[in-house]
């Protein structure tokens, strides 16, 4: 029988260190402490005592964790993180136990991520980024990726271009299609697909139907810009040439067509 010589709060709120003749013994919870009614000066069998914390350290973690998994399914890594409070020896145990119930699978969890996200319309780059994130081996990434087809995913970049179409309809169309390119850059599209999603929409006869029947809308959105441009430069650029060179510039970074531009500008110069 040896002697307990210490008890003192470990990395964690809920961890705490026993000392045995002065040598640091096993972390284990204030709540096993108490169950098992240890104090400093306790004498104590070291192999018995150890078993009995490591079980009780293991059924607090096996706890811990299906609480954790009960609100929607985790990785193994995710898993780990939270359990980072126990031993390595615990959690170790506590995985085996979680993965003899079943209860994480990261393949089936690559496999619902995956479905999941392109169904939300987001691109292979930005779901293996997701993926990765979570802790999930390579192998398995790739695995679970392969379930998206390149035309599934060229499918959603269209649809998702033809929504955004929709609901930017009163923008000029180059500059439509320069907020499109970012917006789909940033939903994990590669470039070649965004670039068949933007001919998607130039081949729409749809939208080319209204984006004509809008023209006139456009054109007047480029006048009352070119009429802001002129007040704004007009006292500075005395030139003409340069003059007519600045208003175009600010049309055209703003996404306006090259026709509408010119006679924008012609509309407005015009009436100098």
């Amino acid at each position: 029988m040896k002697e307990i010589t210490a008890i003192s709060k470990g990395n964690s709120d809920e961890q705490y260190n026993i000392y045995i003749d002065n040598h640091f013994f096993i972390s284990c919870s204030i709540e096993t402490i108490k169950l098992l009614g240890l104090k400093t000066g306790s004498r104590v069998d070291e192999a018995d005592l150890l078993a009995l914390i490591q079980e009780s350290n293991i059924k607090k973690a096996f706890s811990k964790a299906l609480s954790y998994l009960s609100y929607r399914r985790r990785t193994e890594t995710e898993l780990v993180q939270h359990l980072k409070d126990f031993d390595e020896d615990t959690i170790e145990k506590t995985l085996e136990k979680i993965k003899g119930y079943s209860f994480i699978d990261d393949e089936a969890y690559g496999e619902d991520y995956v479905d999941t996200q392109a169904n939300q319309l987001k691109g292979r780059y930005l779901i293996e980024r997701g993926l990765i994130q979570k802790g999930i081996q390579q192998e398995i990434v790739e695995t679970a990726l392969s379930r998206l087809t390149e035309e599934e995913e060229l499918e959603n970049a269209q649809r998702l271009a033809y929504e955004f179409f929709r609901s930017k309809r009163k923008l000029p169309y180059n500059q439509l299609k320069q907020k499109l390119s970012q917006k789909l850059l940033s939903k994990g599209y590669n470039w070649d697909i965004i670039k068949k999603s933007l001919q998607y929409l130039d081949e729409n006869q749809e939208v080319q139907q209204e984006i004509i029947q809008q023209q006139d809308e456009y054109l007047q959105q480029a006048i009352d810009m070119a009429e802001k441009l002129y007040s704004k430069y007009a006292k500075k650029t005395p030139n003409k040439y340069q003059l007519k060179a600045k208003i175009q510039g600010g049309l055209y970074q703003k996404g306006f067509e090259e026709d509408v531009i010119r006679r924008a500008v012609e509309g407005v110069l015009e009436n100098d």
